[in-house]
């Protein structure tokens, strides 16, 4: 019994009856283990197992696939809003009941080849591009990019699913960027006219974004700049920066996520201060 949930777990936490078979395991044996509580039937074709998440149990038993945000989540793909539920459901499919607090968008993609109770990446960032605001949308597909689980040539693909105005967004997409904030401030510093560098290397590391040539912004996630060693590697990079005769500001978490006009306001203040003599060269 440990094996077959072991086989489970392996599969992404719930599995088809018919994937379990084509690992060895008989109608009886897993007719069984459902009958012995041990593993859990979502519906005649899926089942799992305690372990399996709440909203892959949930969007499976829905006859759905999970989808959009939170299919992306699982793929390591950095969205903006608080995780909640989202399922996938056929186009042609009458609509269910939606429990509240439960997102759904519609989809014909196929699922994904290796766990298919979700949808295809580019499916599951087609359904959240159509459902958010520009920014967001972008840094999401930045994020798709740089941890390459998409290539460039996925982005005709995406392009063909969205109306027109979002295709224009993804212009705008950098597979540079290394957070979905940084994407953001990026994308609201450009649209105030003024230039943007990403990922600009200078001696003892890199710095998130430059602005004008000489304003270097760097932007903490908690994740890692809280570490007292990672914090120590950018102290004696920002001492470089300012020795080189540059400016530096830091911004964090809610500044970007929940303030952004305020931090746009503090980068325009800095600006109208006046600019070094120097400049970045690119490397």
């Amino acid at each position: 019994m440990e094996k077959l949930l072991a086989d489970i777990q392996a599969l992404g936490s719930a599995a088809t009856r018919s994937q379990l078979r084509t690992l060895g395991w008989s109608h009886r044996a897993i007719r069984q283990a459902v009958a012995d509580e041990r593993v859990i039937a979502f519906t005649r074709s899926w089942v799992g197992s305690a372990s399996t998440p709440a909203f892959i149990a949930l969007a499976l038993g829905m006859r759905g696939l999970v989808g959009g945000a939170a299919a992306l989540r699982t793929y390591g793909v950095w969205v903006a809003e608080t995780p909640h539920p989202v399922v996938s459901l056929p186009r042609k499919r009458a609509l269910p009941t939606i429990p509240s607090g439960v997102g759904y968008c519609r989809g014909d993609g196929d699922a994904d080849a290796r766990f298919p109770w979700r949808v295809g990446v580019v499916e599951a960032l087609a359904q959240y591009v159509r459902s958010t605001r520009e920014y967001w949308a972008v840094a999401a597909v930045d994020s798709a990019l740089n941890k390459g689980v998409i290539t460039k040539d996925d982005l005709g693909t995406l392009a063909s699913s969205l109306n027109r105005e979002q295709r224009r967004w993804l212009r705008r997409v950098n597979r540079r960027a290394e957070s979905g904030l940084e994407s953001i401030l990026r994308l609201a510093c450009l649209d105030q006219g003024w230039t943007v560098e990403v990922q600009v290397t200078v001696p003892g590391g890199r710095v998130d974004l430059v602005i004008n040539g000489w304003l270097f912004i760097e932007i903490d996630g908690s994740e890692f700049h809280d570490l007292a060693e990672q914090a120590k590697k950018d102290r004696a990079r920002n001492n470089v920066i300012v020795r080189m005769g540059y400016r530096w500001h830091r911004f964090g978490y809610r500044d970007i996520r929940h303030d952004l006009d305020r931090s746009i306001e503090t980068i325009r203040r800095i600006l109208r201060q006046g600019s070094p003599t120097v400049r970045v060269t690119k490397s």
